[in-house]
């Protein structure tokens, strides 16, 4: 029996993004790149006839169907495999997450469209210039002869986002799948977080350097089905970073800061008022009423300041969301002292 794959992330960088992924079938896991088979791909203009537009319609009807008030109402815009695998029940789940994560969207519009043909089995396909990372896709694809790959991005407050959908031909263009994912935080997309990286690890912040290097990755992710070429490079030189102590394993962190311990969820850059902050969750026990949790908040305010003065050199401001232990509040401390808005 084919799975629904889907999954709502948490908000900051090291605790991963938020996005959205829906898979309507099996992704296709990107595998050796050269097969004896024939494909070719066709990017935007190189796509004749009316076949762009109606690839474009399809996808985004689909994606302002499923960001109404009746997201079920896009059912009939799905394949028919997703249609048995999808439920209306499902797609309204989803659509109503999509909302109440996210808010409300402007400016829905088409950035690139990618037209696949394939004879033989499915094989991921290049796209693009091969001798420019930032000009080249690749994508899965299905062993049918004709299949798209739309991507539309949605203005938000703070964060622009993007739907990446896979569509297939039955006649009419239908959504096989999509993911949907942060795009660019306050208008930095992932190859600017990816530079700001580079910068910051020229000058010995390797705090930041970090932090700044998993975001442009998770910014350049489109799923599990179209990877941007800059993914690759970007993921190289992450990997040869060199942690400091406080980044080192997997969240959740335990920071010895101050001669306190800090438990630490999740931290990375977020969006506030067109300006970039640090937001750092930390997990405390109940506290009572009143100001507890902001004095918890800004004790940790004063820890960070004192163990990684770099980060200012970057970030804003600090935000420090306390999460109660084993309940469901949680509490936020922003602290502006240094009102600084990286380049």
């Amino acid at each position: 029996m084919r799975k629904l794959l889907y999954g709502l992330g948490g908000v900051v960088a090291l605790g991963g993004l938020l996005a959205l992924a829906v898979l309507f079938g099996i992704p296709l896991p990107f595998g050796p790149l050269i097969r004896p088979f024939a494909s070719s791909c066709k990017h935007n203009e190189e796509i004749v006839g009316d076949e762009r537009a109606s690839l474009d319609a399809a996808a985004l009807r689909f994606v302002k169907t499923l960001t109404s008030t009746d997201p079920a109402a896009a059912v009939p815009t799905m394949s028919a495999e997703a249609q048995r695998t999808v439920s209306p029940e499902q797609l309204t789940t989803i659509g109503r997450q999509i909302a109440q994560s996210v808010g409300s969207f402007h400016d829905l519009r088409v950035v690139d469209t990618y037209l696949v043909n394939v004879l033989g089995p499915a094989t991921p396909v290049i796209c693009g210039n091969l001798g420019r990372p930032e000009d080249r896709v690749v994508v899965a694809s299905a062993p049918t002869s004709k299949q798209g790959h739309v991507i539309i991005r949605a203005a938000g407050r703070n964060n622009d986002w993007v739907f990446v959908l896979w569509l297939t031909s039955e006649g009419d263009w239908r959504v096989h799948y999509f993911h949907f994912t942060t795009m660019s935080i306050v208008g930095k997309s992932a190859q600017d977080f990816w530079a700001l990286a580079r910068a910051e690890q020229s000058v010995g912040h390797r705090f930041n350097a970090a932090l700044l290097y998993m975001t442009a990755a998770q910014l350049a992710y489109r799923g599990p089905n179209l990877q941007l070429g800059i993914l690759p490079e970007i993921q190289k030189e992450t990997a040869a970073l060199e942690r400091p102590q406080l980044l080192q394993g997997q969240v959740p962190f335990t920071w010895q800061l101050g001669g306190e311990s800090f438990r630490i969820l999740g931290l990375g850059p977020i969006g506030v008022g067109g300006k970039i902050y640090l937001i750092i969750t930390q997990e405390l026990s109940p506290w009572p009423q009143g100001s507890g949790a902001d004095l918890k908040n800004r004790q940790l305010i004063s820890e960070v300041k004192r163990a990684i003065p770099e980060y200012a050199a970057v970030f804003a401001g600090l935000v420090i969301a306390a999460q109660e232990k084993d309940g469901n509040r949680g509490f936020r401390t922003v602290d502006d002292a240094f009102v600084h808005q990286p380049n």
